[in-house]
């Protein structure tokens, strides 16, 4: 009996990646995710200095996802 080929074994050998973003897109995302990250944090530290309530940190969470998904837009040049 043969076993199945795991997935990695599968993809085709040769396919070149091609960027679908130029070199100052790519530095436009990743600025706007450090920006965001920057502010993201600044907040965080004004909400624990503050005392605010834990649920109301949640209010960040669109900042740090915006973040993350510019510095992985810019990592993966998407």
């Amino acid at each position: 009996m043969v076993s199945p080929q795991p997935a990695r074994d599968r993809l085709v050998t040769g396919a070149a990646c091609i960027t679908n973003i130029g070199a100052g897109e790519r530095r436009k995302r990743l600025a706007i995710g450090i920006a965001l990250l920057g502010l993201s944090l600044a907040l965080l530290a004004v909400f624990v200095d503050m005392g605010v309530d834990r649920w109301w940190r949640l209010v960040l969470l669109p900042l740090f996802w915006g973040a993350g998904l510019g510095v992985l837009q810019w990592r993966e040049a998407t």
